[in-house]
């Protein structure tokens, strides 16, 4: 019989794993709430159109769509990422409250070549705030993203910062044609050689006093790049900086601050602020958590013009890193073990009562009862209630705590 597989891309969570994954969600879900966002959870599947708007995706991104007809010869697509399916519902609603505040933890799709942390079928938590512009609410976005990292036992990393309307204004000022294009090359800047990357980037330029010095600013130390910006892009470069005093009133440190002219996000819909975040001595595994301010998109589904900024983490990358770290509890804290088959029945009795009063239990009916407390030894599971002869008749049950080196007996 041929070797059964999961897809290529895709792969099966067992119960270890699962606990561990539960772990961080439950934390960055605790989090979220914690700035007064609210889960929200979408199909996930939408309409391919709805999906492949090219002022929305970009033409190189539209072929990593998942997509297929339905028997109505409808064509649909796998979402790639929430923000689409929000800005549908937001688009779809305009009478929404505002400002949204939303939160989600959800698969997304990506027809993309695996590696270390990025699957075809991927994992994120994520937020969204619509409504409102303003320096704050991007501080906000990053003061969560540090918090959630934090919560899960994630310290060394940084939140590299930018701006697109910044980053369109250095265009105007070294006459950069084709910007999508362009972007997508920045946006490569740490993917790429050196020697390569420079050799593709000269292409954009007519002048090389243009390309030498935007090099020289895309190279520049974290603490010089602000003073190299050319003084056309002052109103947006005071937006950054407007932003980034407001993330340490957060309670964000400095050190985690770094402005990074190369951040520019390969989805085109981002209008402004933008952001990645990379674990030091991690950068190969890409951004952990990564989003920014997309104000056009609700308007290009047909609703109003919306302020919107947003981020994500990428669970199956943070998972990598703090998954070793992560300790579980037993899936169950008793084991309801009955010495032979005639006391089953009273097992599966008592084994009833306990899980109506919230008591984690199962019951081991496989082994001789020297073999059910090894086994339930090795689980870790701290209760092992036994039943035999004398305890069914007297209704009074042994019950042996599992402390190291070896177990107690209890009575109850």
């Amino acid at each position: 019989m041929k070797e059964l597989k999961t897809p290529k891309g895709t792969k099966d969570y067992l119960p270890e794993e699962m606990k561990k994954r539960r772990v961080v969600i439950e934390k960055f879900r605790r989090i979220f709430e914690r700035y007064g966002y609210e889960e929200v959870c979408t199909p996930v599947f939408e309409y391919l159109e709805l999906l492949e708007k090219k002022a929305n995706l970009g033409e190189e991104n539209v072929k990593d769509i998942y997509k297929f007809q339905d028997k109505g010869g409808r064509w649909l697509g796998l979402r790639f990422d929430m923000t689409t399916p929000i800005a549908r519902i937001v688009a779809s609603n305009p009478n929404l409250k505002k400002p949204i505040k939303w939160y989600y933890v959800a698969n997304m799709w990506r027809y993309e070549n695996p590696q270390r942390g990025r699957l075809r079928e991927f994992w994120q938590a994520g937020i969204e705030n619509l409504g409102l512009k303003d320096e704050v609410i991007d501080a906000e976005i990053l003061a969560v993203t540090y918090d959630a990292l934090r919560e899960i036992g994630i310290d060394d990393f940084t939140l590299n910062i930018n701006s697109r309307r910044l980053m369109d204004k250095i265009c105007d000022y070294y006459k950069i044609k084709n910007r999508d294009e362009f972007y997508r090359l920045v946006d490569k800047k740490s993917k790429l050689k050196r020697a390569e990357w420079i050799e593709r980037l000269k292409r954009f330029f007519k002048e090389e006093s243009y390309f030498k010095n935007f090099l020289e600013l895309m190279e520049s130390s974290a603490n010089e790049v602000w003073d190299k910006i050319p003084s056309l892009a002052k109103e947006e470069l005071e937006y950054l900086e407007k932003i980034i005093d407001y993330a340490k009133e957060f309670g964000i440190g400095e050190r985690y601050i770094n402005p990074d002219l190369s951040i520019v996000r390969g989805l085109e819909y981002y209008t402004d602020f933008v952001f990645e975040t990379y674990k030091k001595g991690e950068e190969s595994l890409g951004s952990l958590a990564s989003g920014g301010r997309y104000d056009n998109l609700i308007e290009l589904y047909g609703g109003k013009k919306t302020p919107a900024t947003g981020m994500a983490i990428g669970i199956d990358r943070v998972m990598e890193i703090v998954s070793k770290d992560i300790s579980v509890q037993p899936s169950i804290d008793v084991l309801v073990c009955p010495v032979n088959d005639s006391f089953k029945k009273e097992a599966v009795r008592i084994a009833s009562i306990l899980r109506r009063n919230g008591i984690r239990c199962d019951v081991e009916i496989r082994r001789r009862l020297k073999n059910k407390l090894s086994y339930a030894d090795s689980l870790g599971i701290k209760y092992c209630i036994i039943i035999g002869r004398e305890e069914s008749q007297r209704g009074v049950y042994s019950c042996l705590l599992y402390t190291s080196p070896s177990p107690r007996d209890l009575s109850t």
